[in-house]
């Protein structure tokens, strides 16, 4: 007896919109089970099993992946985006563009400490 083979999915693919709502499919006032719900649907349909050497498939079960943390935890995942360049959202963006400005002078500042550290130490030989 042959085991069934699944097989893959050739539904043809689109580009992953730069903004997460659309990503997943949601409302900008999606709730966060409705998030999860629709990531993990994405999730399913797009997954590298289900899609063998597909890499438009590998993006999007990433992208899908990127957009849900985005979207439930966005002060946590702010400036950290693959996927999201320009996310065209309200409640998105507005986190976003503080916590990595912030985050980008923070960065900035530690890069001076170090150097400045390693300026002393090394003027010791």
């Amino acid at each position: 007896m042959e085991s069934p083979t699944k097989e893959p999915n050739k539904e043809k693919i689109l580009d992953i919109p730069n903004d997460p709502y659309e990503a997943l499919g949601v409302s900008r006032d999606a709730s966060s089970e409705e998030i999860d719900k629709a990531y993990k649907k994405l999730a399913r349909k797009y997954h590298p099993d289900v899609n063998p050497e597909n890499k438009k498939a590998t993006e999007w079960f990433a992208a899908t992946a990127e957009a849900r943390d985005l979207l439930l935890e966005p002060e946590k995942n702010a400036g950290k985006s693959h996927f999201f360049k320009n996310p065209s959202s309200t409640r998105f963006s507005s986190h976003q563009s503080s916590s990595s400005s912030q985050w980008q002078e923070e960065e900035k500042i530690r890069a001076e400490e170090i150097a400045k550290r390693e300026a002393e130490y090394w003027s010791k030989f």
